[in-house]
C-alpha cells in the first residue's frame, strides 16, 4: 500500500516542482508610488525568454510596448512580430508578459502602463 502511494505521489510532486520553477522565474513589475507606468531594461539570451508579472484592476487599460537591440524580441503569446499591445482588464489580478528572443543575445526595453 505504501509503495502504491509513493508511485501516485511522484507525478504530483513533479508537477508541483515544475509549476513552482515557472512561477519563480517571473520578475514582478512594481510601479513607483503615484506612477502609472514602469520601464524595465535588461538583456535576453540568444533564443531566450524572460517572464514578467504585474497586477491590474478590472476595467483598467494595460499598454505594453517593447524595443530591442536586434529587433527580434516579441511577446511570446501574440507572436505578432509587433512592438506592443493594449488591453482592457476583464478581471482584477495578475497578468503575465513573456518576452521571447528569436535572434542573438540582445538588450531590451519593456514599458508597461496601467491607467
Amino acid at each position: 500500500m505504501l509503495r502504491t502511494l509513493k508511485i501516485y505521489m511522484l507525478p504530483i510532486l513533479m508537477l508541483v516542482l515544475i509549476t513552482g520553477s515557472t512561477v519563480s522565474g517571473q520578475t514582478r513589475i512594481r510601479f513607483a508610488k503615484g506612477k502609472t507606468s514602469a520601464r524595465i531594461t535588461g538583456s535576453i539570451a540568444a533564443n531566450g525568454q524572460k517572464s514578467f508579472v504585474a497586477r491590474a484592476n478590472r476595467g483598467q487599460k494595460v499598454r505594453v510596448n517593447w524595443t530591442s537591440g536586434n529587433g527580434r524580441v516579441y511577446e511570446c503569446e501574440t507572436d505578432s512580430g509587433g512592438t506592443g499591445w493594449d488591453n482592457i482588464m476583464d478581471h482584477t489580478g495578475d497578468f503575465t508578459i513573456d518576452m521571447c528572443n528569436t535572434g542573438r543575445a540582445t538588450t531590451f526595453v519593456l514599458i508597461v502602463s496601467i491607467r
